[in-house]
């Protein structure tokens, strides 16, 4: 049996299930580590050292599961 028609239903709005969070540490050379969950870990690291002014060498993300 085939049904045919249409169909439609609400906007949704897509909702992430994990919390927007970020901890960072600076070790004694100046470098700065920084734990976060991030889709775009290589795009974060270039702003961060920008807003920062670092070489891209002084920050390291890393991603969380």
């Amino acid at each position: 049996m085939v049904l045919e028609d249409t169909y439609t239903s609400h906007m949704v709005q897509h909702a992430h299930l994990e919390p927007h969070a970020a901890i960072a540490q600076i070790d004694p050379s100046g470098r700065v580590m920084i734990w976060t969950n991030t889709q775009t870990p290589y795009f974060n690291r270039k702003a961060i050292a920008k807003v920062l002014n670092l070489p891209l060498t002084k920050v390291r993300i890393m991603g969380t599961l």
